[in-house]
């Protein structure tokens, strides 16, 4: 299995806007993270996050592939933007696991934080 972390800031990137927790003060300039987003076997994005094109193409990586879209967050937030190509995103509740058209199983997992 082939995974790609196209982000690792959580579901709004870090730093967070006037946030002056130590590890926002810590995401400045070439440290910033980018909202979290998988990209696994070319096939299975997980977050359909602002950018995720661009990071898979900053990791050598294109989305042309993509066959499924699984989000995490924001489960309440603003509509999420498809980009052309992209199949819609779907979600699975907390606790169930799915079998992906890819061939993949996800397990979705409860987290006693937002995102």
């Amino acid at each position: 299995m082939d995974v790609t972390l196209l982000g690792t800031g959580a579901p709004a990137g870090l730093p967070r806007p006037d946030c002056p927790c130590a590890a926002c003060a810590a995401a400045q300039g070439e440290d910033a993270r980018a909202a979290t987003a998988l990209l696994v076997d070319g096939a299975l994005l997980l977050d359909l996050t602002p950018g995720a094109a661009f990071a898979a193409a900053r990791a050598g990586h294109s989305l042309s592939g993509v066959r499924q879209v699984l989000l995490s967050h924001p489960h309440d937030g603003p509509a999420v933007e498809v980009p052309a190509g992209l199949p819609q995103p779907g979600r699975v509740p907390d606790g169930r696991e799915l079998a992906l058209l890819t061939g993949h199983r996800v397990r979705a997992v409860a987290l006693d934080a937002p995102g």
